[in-house]
């Protein structure tokens, strides 16, 4: 090994003399405070939505961003005061909603803490191919006022006019469009006068609801005539398998509570038009995102009803534009939503699995910890996240994992499983309590669909049996958030005693990585009911799993197990320089039982450059015609670092000779290392000469060869007597070899 360090030496020698829409007045209130500050982690939608300018119309758009105030999170407001209306659209040319693949969408919904009197009017998911594209809106009869109040921005208006019939309502909705309703007031007004407001839609229901149907399909909607006067339309929501009608979930809504969504598509399969579309709430809980009971139900889409009327091909073919539409009346909400996952950007999953190491089925396989299943205390667990890219149009990235560990679970090591073979380990310095916070260091994509986060660890021996909940952890990306939830489990005392103790020295140094230090031992296992026949001892070098080894074991009077053993480190085990951890873990071969942990901190010396000045210098001299020796400023420092405690020898070689800085002449004398007082001196060339080894210094530590010379060793200058005044510069290239 050899390292180089460059020095110039001078001597001066003298002659004797984002997203944004249409500004928006509304309320700031403290119901709004609340979603805000209680927002879920999402995603950020700049980038992704237009909010659109309501063109030629006295009623803008409501809609507008609210940023998170704890990380990068933001939720489209789509409305905050009674009669407005808002919309927001996926940019249509990247982010389509595509009917020949199956999509996905994941959110979290705020529709304020009104109740279910005071509320109005509630959101709409809504998929569309309406030739005004995000211009689309409900509207008051022909013109292009938004419609305000239940039409929750996507269904037709439907006025008290006598002769008004579902055709004519249907052409002031959305047109081409599926909507996925969610209404928080229910409209059961039945008018008693021309001039009303509309108010019908819900004639039928009882409160806040969830349904799909078709905005712009004449079935959607019956009128009832009372005389010649005026009428009132219903909405068919399907509850009596009315045609178009989907499915109906009854279920409070404002509440002051975000509530998650999740909306499935499946397409269709048998060469139809005809998918399915499941639409489900309150799958997870808002502080933990952790799953709990929900309301899910399921309905036909057809998009054959969503014909895009684009023809120039400018449409990727069967495709939708989607987003979001509310409204509210007299009443009003704070209507907002967070995103976890987009149609049309990425479709992703995640699980999570626990597997108990310490329990082995026929084949030898770790055994699955199921919901309700017991684990012993001190079993070996191994945690597993498994996360998937199903599809999408963008690659899924820079996945954050931030991981809860069920309690009662303790991980020492981790690694990262890719589709395409490669592999990581898990960064464990985020671990804080049961948190853990890290990277994942490679994207999911259609070429590399799967990874499993593989966390290993023990569970904890409490003194009495333990239950163990369920733990929600999440992964994030810019593009798609998942969720994993842990089994719930129960933790069973054991009396088992398995202890590990190294014997050998806790910190041992050697001098090279290849090196192979042997460490010795013993484990006892003491309250075990099963006979043991053996542990094996399990070797882990930073991370990284060794070859294991058999211990053999005696049993003592007590009824106890003893096994001593002694562990040569292989060569090529990877150490490194510097503090290497070596922890070794003793199974038994029966029963299962892990031991404690013993540790062993091996430090590989190494040999390098302390402190070396950049540049140092000589004196300055004045001239006298005759030859002088030139001795050294204070300048000098040439420090040699040796941990290794090995033998070193320094060199050094003159690689630049001493020329003039402003006209090159060269310096009429010699640059020498005198190695003692009574020694010749060595003229210094481009040829190395040895200038020190370890053989006069400690045999490790810190060396400054510089403090060895004196003021007639060492490196001098030697100025003949021609010499011509001036500054001269020169370079010393000094070199450090390990000898052995």
């Amino acid at each position: 090994m050899k390292m180089k360090h460059v020095l110039t030496g001078a001597v001066t020698i003298a002659a004797a003399s984002l997203l944004g829409g249409s500004p928006i007045t509304g309320r700031a209130d403290d119901d709004y405070n609340h979603a805000v500050a209680t927002m879920p982690h999402g995603l950020p939608v700049a980038g992704y939505f237009n909010i659109p300018t309501f063109a030629n119309s006295p009623v803008p758009n409501s809609a507008k961003t609210a940023d998170s105030p704890t990380d990068e999170t933001q939720a489209v407001q789509i409305t905050n005061d009674a009669n407005q209306v808002g919309s927001i659209w996926a940019a249509r040319d990247k982010y389509y909603f595509d009917f020949t693949r199956d999509q996905q969408a994941a959110m979290w919904m705020y529709f304020g803490n009104k109740g279910t009197t005071l509320a109005g009017d509630g959101m709409a998911f809504v998929i569309q191919n309406d030739s005004r594209g995000e211009q689309a809106i409900a509207t008051q009869g022909s013109s292009s006022t938004p419609a305000v109040g239940q039409t929750l921005g996507v269904w037709g208006y439907a006025s008290l006019a006598a002769n008004e019939n579902g055709q004519n309502v249907a052409k002031r909705a959305i047109q081409n469009s599926w909507a996925l309703e969610f209404d928080t007031f229910a409209n059961k007004q039945r008018p008693t006068s021309p001039n009303d407001i509309p108010g019908s839609f819900d004639f039928q229901l009882t409160g806040p609801h969830l349904t799909a149907n078709y905005p712009a399909q004449p079935g959607t909607y019956t009128t009832m005539s009372f005389d010649t006067k005026y009428s009132y339309t219903q909405m068919n929501h399907g509850i009596d398998s009315v045609l178009y009608g989907g499915p109906l979930i009854k279920t409070p809504l404002s509440d002051g509570q975000w509530h998650h969504v999740t909306i499935d598509y499946k397409a269709p399969t048998n060469g139809t038009t005809k998918g399915t579309m499941t639409y489900t709430i309150n799958d997870k809980q808002p502080a933990s995102g952790a799953v709990q009971p929900k309301l899910s139900t399921t309905t036909t889409f057809d998009y054959s009803l969503l014909k895009d009327p684009d023809t120039s091909g400018t449409h990727q073919a069967n495709t939708g534009r989607w987003g979001f539409t509310g409204s509210t009346g007299a009443t009003w909400e704070n209507n907002l939503v967070v995103f976890e996952q987009m149609p049309g950007l990425v479709k992703a999953t995640g699980t999570a699995k626990i597997y108990n190491r310490s329990d082995k089925d026929s084949a030898g396989n770790p055994t699955e910890v199921t919901t309700g299943k017991r684990v012993t205390g001190g079993d070996r667990l191994q945690l597993d996240y498994q996360l998937g890219y199903d599809s999408g149009r963008v690659d899924w990235d820079n996945i954050s994992a931030a991981v809860r560990l069920p309690d009662n679970v303790s991980v020492d090591s981790g690694t990262v499983t890719y589709a395409n073979g490669k592999t990581e380990s898990v960064d464990l310095t985020g671990l804080s309590g049961q948190n853990l916070s890290f990277k994942l260091g490679q994207t999911l994509n259609a070429d590399n669909r799967n990874a499993t986060v593989s966390l290993y660890g023990k569970a904890a021996n409490p003194a009495n049996d333990t239950s163990v909940v369920s733990q929600t952890s999440k992964f994030s990306g810019p593009n798609a958030i998942v969720t994993a939830d842990t089994p719930a489990f129960t933790l069973a005392h054991s009396n088992v005693d398995f202890k590990l103790k190294v014997t050998s020295d806790s910190t041992v140094s050697v001098a090279s990585t290849t090196a192979t230090p042997t460490i010795t031992g013993n484990a006892t296992l003491t309250g075990s009911t099963k006979a043991s026949t053996g542990f094996t001892l399990h070797p882990n070098l930073n991370g990284k799993d060794l070859k294991t080894i058999p211990i053999t074991v005696t049993k003592d009077t007590a009824g106890g197990y003893t096994g001593d053993f002694s562990y040569q480190l292989p060569k090529d085990a990877g150490l490194v320089k510097g503090d290497n951890t070596l922890t070794l873990t003793a199974t038994d071969d029966v029963g299962g039982y892990t031991s404690t942990v013993g540790t062993v901190t091996l430090n590989v010396g190494k040999l390098d450059w302390g402190v070396v000045n950049g540049a140092s210098s000589f004196e300055d001299v004045t001239l006298t015609g005759t030859s002088q020796t030139v001795t050294r400023r204070g300048d000098w420092r040439v420090e040699v670092d040796n941990q290794v405690g090995t033998n070193w020898k320094m060199m050094a070689a003159l690689t630049t000779p001493f020329t003039e800085v402003n006209t090159g002449g060269k310096l009429a004398g010699n640059l020498l290392y005198k190695q003692a007082a009574t020694a010749d001196p060595v003229t210094m060339s481009p040829e190395s000469v040895i200038v020190a080894d370890q053989s006069a210094h400690p045999a490790s530590g810190t060396t400054d060869v510089s403090q060895d010379w004196k003021t007639d060793t060492g490196m001098l200058l030697e100025v003949g007597g021609g010499a011509t005044a001036g500054a001269y510069q020169g370079q010393i290239t000094w070199t450090l070899v390990n000898a052995e």
